[in-house]
């Protein structure tokens, strides 16, 4: 099991919840990490547009394929076929900034942004945890 980190567009996650979190579009320029999303792997989605939030858990249903029609606004033609785990209301998305100095994926705290910038990119099963755990107190 592989943990990935989804970086979109507030626009994109609409369309995202419009269709019950059920897919995930991502840029061509991606395919050598899309190739390595498996089944059964699971996703966390992070808000860019100057939001910088964690909202959602999901689980890949089957390996990323090509479509050739995008409905996302970047006109993305890479899918993945996800479920959701957790989604959280936006007034109670998860703000990342706290969270920086807990993630292992983000070595250089300083410039944290960065991090973010990719559509796609694996992250630790203990980032992944740590999130799970937030879920968790939400949740509860």
């Amino acid at each position: 099991m592989s943990v990935w980190l989804v970086s979109i567009a507030k626009d994109n996650y609409k369309i995202l919840e419009n269709i019950n979190f059920r897919t995930i579009g991502i840029s061509d320029r991606y395919n050598k990490t899309l190739a390595k999303v498996r089944k059964g792997d699971f996703v966390i989605i992070y808000v860019a547009s100057k939001i910088s939030a964690i909202a959602a858990l999901l689980k890949v249903k089957a390996k990323p394929y090509a479509v050739r029609k995008s409905i996302w606004l970047d006109n993305f033609y890479n899918t993945i076929d996800v479920e959701p785990i957790q989604i959280l209301k936006e007034s109670d998305w998860i703000d990342i900034r706290p969270l920086v100095g807990k993630l292992g994926f983000i070595s250089k705290k300083v410039n944290w942004g960065n991090y973010f910038r990719l559509s796609i990119r694996h992250v630790e099963k203990s980032d992944y945890k740590t999130f799970e755990k937030i879920f968790m107190k939400k949740f509860n």
